[in-house]
């Protein structure tokens, strides 16, 4: 299980474009952490959003992908 989602993947989980993800942590709306010089979000902030378990969501893609 990986730690943090990019804001690409979080923008598609929420259904919201790139720019409005990077609105959000600019104003504080969604919690993002800097890594590395990039920006990462936890799958529980994704989660406190939509209100909802993610991790099934993104472990689905991830088998998708490696088949």
């Amino acid at each position: 299980m990986r730690d943090y989602i990019t804001p690409p993947e979080a923008a598609k989980l929420l259904d919201v474009t790139k720019a409005t993800l990077y609105r959000w942590i600019d104003a504080g709306q969604m919690k993002a952490h800097r890594i590395g010089g990039r920006w990462r979000i936890e799958p529980q902030e994704i989660e406190r959003i939509l209100g909802r378990e993610i991790m099934p969501l993104i472990e689905a893609k991830e088998k998708e992908k490696d088949q």
